[in-house]
């Protein structure tokens, strides 16, 4: 399921090159929630810091 957080991640580390563990899994997490939010319908909000 494309929309798992876990895979996402994984996905992230493969594709990357040097970024630290936050930087993969806030790509991850931002990811997951638009993926999750298009399934909805939603949608997406971004991410602010």
């Amino acid at each position: 399921m494309p929309d798992n957080f876990q895979h996402n991640k994984d996905k992230v580390a493969e594709l990357t090159n040097g970024a630290s563990k936050l930087l993969r899994n806030r790509i991850a997490g931002y990811i997951t929630r638009y993926l999750v939010a298009s399934k909805k319908g939603k949608k997406h909000q971004p991410i602010s810091e």
